[in-house]
């Protein structure tokens, strides 16, 4: 109790000014029938612990891995020190750091008569998400270090699937939208005992380019710098032999244009990081089973102004309207989710990258072309 109440202390009194790292947390739990049997426990334990960090610092060189036996036995060793005046700061520094773990790891040993029960697993200290929970069980003797090594291999086979060393670098990302339509209706009607027709004229050209810049800084968070423009024009032609009015029905005309042009070039600034405005994009890496992996883009650009011109004609009975085009601006802010891949790579691989992948796509309703070109190069930290 006294060394956590120390631990604690140390965290409230000294500042972190190394560079952050991921860091690992180890801890474990051992459940023996006798003191013969825990004492081997203790040596599987020592054991995983090697694997651990040794595997740590070969496929991780972006994190650390600290167990809670290493940090009561170097307090130990630093309060004798402290005690002769020589206390080493920059140690107790990194003890307190180590206690900001971004990931825990629990290993438990528990012993079954002959037998030993294993099983390790790391849980991200943000989320409280479960990444990995794997088991092995060994004979209660020195074959249970092969068991070790294996219940080592597996805890970082899924490890690995995560991207635990953020990958950093630049994705770019052009989307075009393409929208033609010239769509004609006509069909009979019949009203004041006459036969009449009905006739539909619609017209539609949309067109908008929608660049999208990613500085990929941590694990999902990027910098973020759009280039959006967009141009839409509408048109709307209307002969109605049978147009309702209060005094009946008759015919009617109308006509009505409507266009839309607008730019965008700047991405929207609503969360914060350590008290800073950043921009609101997340990238999502994902590594799969068969040795593949996805990315998720949620991106939004700020609010701006976006120009629509409207023009109505009618002409009717009882509907008679010939007023100037008029012009109003809306504020709008443009969207962007969408997930790319499955593309071939593993977190064990130095680097990502993709040149220029095009994709296209139709909506089933509207029939809209939407056209997405994706390149990046990511280096893993």
């Amino acid at each position: 109790m006294k060394s956590v109440l120390l631990i604690l202390l140390i965290i409230c009194v000294l500042p972190v000014t190394k560079a952050e790292k991921t860091k690992f947390f180890l801890t474990w739990k051992i459940t023996a029938q006798d003191k013969n049997s825990e004492d081997k426990l203790s040596l599987f334990c020592d054991a995983f612990e090697g694997e651990f960090n040794n595997t740590i610092a070969d496929k991780f060189p972006c994190a650390t891995a600290t167990s809670y036996q290493n940090i009561v036995a170097v307090l130990s060793h630093e309060r004798e020190k402290q005690l002769l005046g020589v206390g080493d700061d920059n140690t107790l520094a990194d003890l307190a750091g180590a206690m900001g773990a971004h990931y825990l790891v629990s290993l438990k040993m528990t012993q079954a008569g002959q037998t030993v029960f294993m099983n390790a697993v790391c849980m991200q200290m943000s989320n409280a998400k479960m990444l990995v929970n794997v088991i092995q069980q060994s004979p209660l003797d020195e074959g249970a270090f092969e068991g070790v090594k294996t219940l080592a291999q597996k805890f970082f086979d899924e490890l690995l699937k995560y991207e635990i060393c953020p990958y950093k670098g630049t994705i770019k990302v052009e989307v075009k939208s393409d929208l033609s339509v010239d769509e004609k209706k006509e069909y009979p009607i019949f009203c004041n005992e006459q036969d009449k027709q009905y006739k539909l004229h619609y017209k539609a050209e949309k067109h908008s380019d929608n660049f999208w810049t990613f500085e990929k800084m941590t694990r999902v968070y990027a910098r973020t710098f759009v280039d959006y423009t967009i141009s839409e024009e509408t048109e709307k032609e209307i002969e109605d032999g049978c147009y309702q009015c209060p005094s009946g029905k008759t015919r009617r005309y109308y006509h009505e244009t409507n266009s839309v042009k607008g730019k965008i070039d700047e991405a929207s600034s609503e969360s914060e990081i350590y008290g800073v405005k950043v921009n609101d994009s997340r990238i999502y890496i994902v590594f799969n089973d068969d040795g593949t992996y996805t990315m998720k883009i949620e991106a939004t650009s700020n609010q701006a102004d976006i120009t629509e011109t409207r023009y109505k004609y009618a002409e009717s009975w009882c509907d008679n309207s010939n007023k100037p085009p008029e012009t109003i601006k809306n504020k709008t802010d443009i969207p962007f989710t969408y997930i790319f891949g499955p593309y071939k790579g593993t977190a064990r691989d130095e680097s990502l990258k993709l040149s220029n992948e095009k994709k296209e796509e139709t909506d089933p309703v509207s029939g809209e072309k939407i056209t997405y070109i994706i390149s990046y190069d990511l280096a893993r930290e």
